[in-house]
């Protein structure tokens, strides 16, 4: 059997407990928790103290060890390019959450370490994995509905000051670089871009419609914090290049919903439709209707597999991912180039709301994917 990759965790906060550490029990053949860091040495005590391994006094003390081949980036977004930077620098292979940079020019230099570095380098978010999306590009690239004409996606919520199940401090949420956009609206980006291919042109608009938040839940319940991004987005996506039929989507990303019944995704093609009404739903369902059919929704067939822990959102995915392009020693599926279209796709938005403008995007990323070595 391969030797189990050994991966160093660099944040041990929210997402590092309730969706990362528990995810290493499903591939505990293949990788194992070499050790933890985080600035708060308490939050390093408490993931030794529930997963062993061992906790470093620093950043630079876990990447000089010689025994951890890979590091996974959960620290906040803000963080997130000097942190990778640094692990790509030691010649760790990565997986970094969402989004993977600030700016552009970050990213590309990213890009550049992984590919100098000859590391294996997985971006998050790992919705491209997860099994529901599986069915869906392979019905749609067999053409169940025909050709796509349209798409309509939504992620929205009250946001994280109003989470029940956030076990942290949510104030960076609200902060520049951060928001509902790279918080939820980068999953619906990433599965319509993996779907229909990257986006040519943006328009949007955004406001901070609620300025200040009450924290409700967790450690700080009673918090005020004061709404620094735009908590209310609504985009329009042009996918059409040249001067072909367009497909056109729309994305509803906000931090001002407490509670809706949309379905998170709608597929409009020439001969039907595909709907996912929750990437949360474990069942992973999809339904179809059909045009010449009997005029009612069917539950659309399963075409992946069954062996994984989820049919929903697959968010310790990206990490079971890194792992296998390791031993496999495979290029990864969820790409930087990807990652980084989504982040220009975020922040053409940004820009076309400020100006009242439609935009193109300036980036692109390899489409389709090569996903048959994968076998999805």
């Amino acid at each position: 059997m391969t030797d189990r990759v050994r991966v160093g965790i660099v944040g041990c906060g929210d997402i590092a407990f309730r969706r990362y550490l528990p995810g290493f029990a499903t591939i505990e053949d293949q990788a194992v928790i070499a050790g933890f860091y985080d600035r708060d040495s308490a939050r390093s005590a408490a993931a030794v103290a529930a997963y062993g391994a061992s906790a470093y006094e620093s950043m630079d003390a876990l990447l000089a060890d010689p025994t951890i081949d890979a590091v996974l980036n959960l620290t906040p977004p803000k963080h997130h390019v000097p942190v990778s930077s640094a692990v790509l620098d030691a010649g760790k292979h990565l997986l970094t959450e969402k989004l993977m940079a600030n700016t552009l020019d970050e990213a590309d230099l990213l890009i550049a370490q992984a590919r100098r570095a000859d590391r294996v380098f997985v971006c998050a978010p790992a919705v491209a994995i997860s099994p529901f999306m599986v069915d869906l590009r392979r019905l749609l690239h067999g053409g169940a509905i025909g050709r796509v004409l349209g798409a309509r996606a939504q992620l929205s919520t009250f946001g994280p000051a109003g989470w029940r199940e956030y076990t942290s401090d949510p104030t960076w949420f609200y902060e520049e670089g951060a928001g509902p956009l790279a918080d939820l609206g980068v999953y619906p980006l990433h599965m319509l871009t993996e779907l229909l291919g990257p986006v040519r042109r943006v328009s949007a608009m955004a406001s901070i419609s609620l300025p200040t938040r009450t924290v409700l839940y967790g450690p700080a319940a009673g918090k005020e914090i004061s709404v620094g991004v735009a908590d209310n987005v609504q985009m329009l996506l042009d996918f059409t290049d040249g001067d072909a039929p367009k497909t056109i989507a729309s994305l509803d990303s906000t931090y001002c919903a407490w509670a809706t019944t949309g379905p998170h995704l709608e597929i409009y093609g020439t001969d039907g439709a595909l709907v996912v009404n929750s990437i949360y739903d474990d069942t992973g369902t999809i339904r179809m209707w059909r045009a010449g059919g009997d005029g009612a929704w069917s539950t659309a067939p399963r075409i992946s597999s069954d062996d994984l822990p989820t049919r929903g959102l697959y968010i310790f995915g990206g990490a079971a991912h890194l792992v296998e392009c390791i031993q496999r020693g495979l290029p990864p599926l969820l790409t930087g180039e990807h990652a980084r279209h989504v982040l220009d796709v975020i922040l053409t938005a940004g820009r076309a709301a400020r100006d009242g403008v439609t935009l193109d995007v300036q980036t692109s990323f390899d489409y389709p994917k090569d996903w048959e070595a994968f076998g999805q």
